[in-house]
C-alpha cells in the first residue's frame, strides 16, 4: 500500500483514493483510515469514508465502524483537524 492511497472496492470496480488521516485507537483497539475519492455527494460535499482495521494485520481489509463512541471518536478527530 502506498503512504498516500488507498484502493477500495466500489460498487464492483477497484476506485485510487487518498488517504485524508489514519489513527490506532488505544481503547478500542483498532486502527482507523479516512479517504476520500473526491467526488461530491448531493451536498457538494466531497465524500469522506471511513475503514476499521486491525492495527496489527494493517488496513488490507476494511470493516465499517460499529459503535457510537467510535464514530465520536472520529467526528471529534475531524473537527480538530478542520480548526486547524
Amino acid at each position: 500500500m502506498n503512504q498516500d492511497k488507498l484502493v477500495v472496492n466500489m460498487n464492483g470496480e477497484n476506485v485510487s483514493c487518498d488517504i485524508l488521516f489514519s489513527l490506532v485507537c488505544n481503547e478500542t483497539h483498532k486502527g482507523y483510515i479516512a479517504y476520500t475519492d473526491h467526488q461530491k455527494d448531493e451536498n457538494n460535499q466531497e465524500n469522506l469514508f471511513i475503514g476499521v482495521y486491525d492495527p496489527v494485520v494493517g488496513p488490507s481489509a476494511l470493516g465499517e465502524v460499529s459503535s457510537q463512541q467510535e464514530w465520536d471518536l472520529i467526528n471529534s478527530i475531524i473537527e480538530k483537524i478542520k480548526s486547524l
